[in-house]
């Protein structure tokens, strides 16, 4: 899950939530969380949620960020560029709002006519930040958690390192002769770590994108494949 919680003081700075509020989300068991939130602010979380991993200064651009939600199950955050660029790409976005958001959010709805994907959370009075947050953490326990605790990559660790696992274990699938499994694991890949147009996996997965005839295939060889996305995976399988 990825988490953005503030934004520039202007036009509104109400939109923005002080980070010891996100304490109930990160009481939720069984969740990868990834800060996308940019600035100093985000070092605030060493304190309240260590375990999270930070990576908004790594981000510089909105196509470096495009890239990180694209690996993402969901992106929760506020009504900031972040939101837009989630619904833009059609990714799943839970967008948190103030009591007196933005006219182009309309009123009465959680959802958006202008990005299908997304869900709105508001706050039912001006500042009650709380109100939204339980809901928003009763929510992922009750529908995301579930649904996660079935994938059989559910490691603790971040995405980037998860994804390299799941790599292997499925080569390590393929060349024990245990094809189905192995086809199985790659589909998990690919549906779970979602290639964009303008990134390096979008390249493999146009490549290898008939996972099940070619993976049923035992001469096949993904090594080469997969060393060009995770150039050191092919010496340690």
């Amino acid at each position: 899950m990825g988490i953005v919680w503030q934004g520039n003081k202007e036009p509104d700075p109400l939109r923005s939530i002080p980070t010891q509020e996100l304490a109930p989300l990160f009481a939720v068991q069984g969740i990868d969380w990834v800060s996308l939130q940019t600035g100093p602010v985000e070092r605030e979380l060493q304190s309240l949620a260590p375990q999270v991993s930070q990576r908004g200064a790594s981000l510089h651009s909105f196509l470096e960020t495009a890239h990180a939600m694209a690996c993402l199950d969901v992106v929760i955050s506020i009504d900031t560029s972040s939101a837009h660029l989630a619904g833009a790409l059609g990714l799943p976005v839970w967008t948190l709002l103030p009591w007196s958001a933005d006219w182009r959010w309309h009123r009465d709805r959680n959802d958006s006519p202008y990005y299908r994907s997304m869900r709105l959370f508001r706050q039912p009075s001006q500042g009650d930040w709380a109100t939204v947050l339980v809901e928003v953490a009763r929510m992922l326990g009750e529908k995301l958690r579930p649904a996660l605790s079935r994938k059989p990559w559910d490691t603790g660790q971040t995405s980037e390192k998860a994804s390299s696992q799941i790599f292997t274990l499925a080569w390590q699938a393929h060349r024990a002769g245990k094809l189905d499994e192995g086809t199985k694991r790659f589909r998990w890949l690919m549906d779970w770590c979602k290639p964009i147009p303008s990134s390096p996996q979008a390249g493999i997965a146009a490549e290898l994108s008939g996972w099940g005839e070619i993976v049923s295939n035992p001469q096949f060889k993904v090594s080469n494949a997969l060393s060009r996305l995770t150039p050191n995976l092919a010496t340690r399988a």
